[in-house]
């Protein structure tokens, strides 16, 4: 059975200024049924499948918490969602709402549906995660903390009759989920990298060694910053919206400061060594197309797919329109030797 690893996140800054953003749902007011499980707004909530809290030591020691959602009896995969930026697993992909009719957005129920065993991560400072003592989130401890998980995967007693896992990072977190790649490529299967925020001509500046950096801000999320990533008027529906806004900030009432960002830098298209999937939504403002053109043709492996998900902003797995897209073009890569459909591909 296969092992994916799924590392989501929101990133901002990148492909457009903030001024320059789209932000359709700007203005509205919290006040759609939302639920998750252990967090569940003030609203009417409709309970979504039931998740189990487990506790990971870091390699530091630290606590991490895994969130898992299996099907009856188990899976015959196992997928892991790491988050990125902004919020944490939860509110992202364990998410429904009632509003006349029930709306099932949570991806973690969408893969279990296709026999995975599905496992979401908490970075450090989000969700049911501690901050550290330092305060702070590096892309470097985000790795080592992937590295982690997969260690206590590799301990389940399922395990021994798996092969290598297969790791998907979003947005901020396909940084991170190649920049895992890079170093470990023995230990996954295949790479699924989604809206990554890759751009070669975007160099992020190495902190001056004169200058101290001082205690995390530790400033508290908004709304605005929670909906800003819905930015294709008609592609969600605005209850949906206000349902993820309030889930979102109830699970990270404060933001979590990343530093040491230059250690992104990191990113080489050309030592990813591992069958890799690019995906992402054709309108997405925060994807360079030289980025993904560049990790596209400057890969080390030749197994390769890149599919440009139509109608779609950063959120396509999220949206009611894509989502079920998202789900079939991931499924398939991973299982893409059962299906036996052709690797090399550009599907737009």
């Amino acid at each position: 059975a296969a092992v994916l690893m799924l590392a989501c996140g929101f990133a901002r800054g990148l492909a457009l200024a903030p001024s320059a953003r789209p932000r359709r749902l700007a203005s509205l007011s919290l006040g759609a049924t939302a639920s998750l499980h252990g967090i569940t707004s003030p609203l009417d909530s409709l309970p979504v499948g039931e998740v189990v809290k487990h506790t990971v030591s870091g390699t530091d020691g630290h606590p991490l918490t895994v969130w898992e959602r299996s099907p009856p009896g188990g899976g015959s995969k196992t997928i892991v969602l790491l988050h990125g930026r902004t919020w944490s697993a939860l509110p992202v992909f364990h998410l429904s709402l009632k509003n006349g009719n029930t709306i099932n957005l949570s991806v973690m129920d969408a893969l279990v549906e296709k026999d995975f065993n599905v496992f979401a991560v908490d970075f450090r400072g989000f969700g049911g995660t501690t901050r550290d003592e330092s305060g702070w989130l590096t892309p470097y401890t985000a790795v080592r903390d992937t590295h982690a998980v997969l260690q206590w995967l590799k301990e389940r007693p399922a395990a021994a009759a798996e092969p290598p896992p297969s790791l998907l990072g979003w947005s901020q977190g396909a940084l991170v989920a190649q920049m895992f790649a890079q170093e470990h490529p023995k230990e996954l299967s295949d790479l699924v990298l989604f809206g990554s925020i890759f751009n070669p001509e975007v160099i992020y500046p190495r902190p001056s060694f004169l200058q101290e950096r001082g205690p995390a801000p530790a400033r508290a999320t908004t709304l605005e910053q929670a909906i800003e990533d819905f930015t294709l008027p008609g592609s969600i529906e605005d209850a949906a919206a206000k349902a993820f806004a309030t889930a979102a900030l109830a699970a990270d009432p404060v933001k979590v400061d990343w530093t040491n960002l230059h250690e992104f830098n990191e990113c080489r298209p050309s030592k990813l060594q591992v069958p890799t999937m690019i995906i992402h939504g054709d309108q997405d403002p925060y994807v360079s197309e030289l980025g993904q053109l560049r990790i596209f043709t400057q890969l080390a492996h030749p197994d390769r797919r890149w599919v440009v998900v139509p109608h779609a902003d950063h959120c396509a797995h999220f949206l009611q329109t894509t989502r079920e897209r998202f789900i079939d073009e991931v499924v398939s890569f991973v299982l893409r030797s059962k299906v036996k459909r052709p690797s090399l591909v550009i599907d737009k």
